[in-house]
């Protein structure tokens, strides 16, 4: 139902109202209660049953706030002890192309992403950098954009600490590396996908 309802209410299909996920989830929680009621007919086992939503966020969005805050700061150990500008700088040295340059930068991001399970963290340390790159290619930088963006956005489902595999393994009640071995090769054909694509159309 959530899902539902932010495909409607919309700016691309209805202008006049708009949803947030938080309105959806919660227009969905009450109409789900309202069902329980109406099926069980006892309000005191529906509302204790209502609740499970918010006592289930909230134990899982317990551990996953430690992991993303530890994860954002290895980030940003790794920037302060210069690996990534080390290795971006060598990418703008070796003389790999503009092509090569947004294949390697796009591996580093995915890295980073991986290993830290924040692509947008990843994606806006790093994409800084994408001017002077491009300037250095003599290119206006928008497939190396690209090819950063989204391995930072696709790689991110490979990662056993990012916050979207920790709540779905918390939910499916399994451990996120075995949510790891699902996702990992559909999104790395993705990912290889969207590298050929954006070679030869952009």
């Amino acid at each position: 139902m959530p899902i539902v309802l932010l495909l409607i209410f919309n700016k691309m299909v209805y202008e006049t109202v708009t949803l947030n996920v938080a309105t959806a989830m919660f227009i969905a929680w009450v109409v789900s209660f309202f069902v329980d009621l109406v099926v069980r007919r006892d309000p005191k086992k529906s509302f204790d049953l209502s609740f499970a939503m918010f006592k289930g966020m909230g134990s899982i969005l317990t551990s996953t706030v430690g992991l993303i805050f530890v994860a954002a700061f290895f980030a940003t150990g790794l920037q302060n002890i210069g690996i990534v500008n080390m290795l971006i700088e060598g990418a703008k040295h070796i003389g790999l192309g503009e092509t090569g340059t947004g294949v390697f930068l796009s591996a580093v991001i995915g890295v980073v992403t991986i290993l830290t399970g924040s692509g947008v963290a990843a994606f806006t340390s790093l994409a800084h950098i994408i001017p002077d790159v491009a300037a250095h290619l003599n290119s206006d930088g928008i497939s190396i954009m690209l090819m950063m963006h989204t391995a930072s956005e696709m790689l991110r489902a490979i990662s056993p600490v990012a916050g979207v595999v920790i709540i779905v393994a918390g939910f499916a009640k399994v451990n996120p590396l075995t949510m790891v071995k699902r996702t990992a090769i559909p999104c790395l054909v993705g990912y290889v996908t969207m590298l050929i694509t954006v070679s030869i159309m952009v």
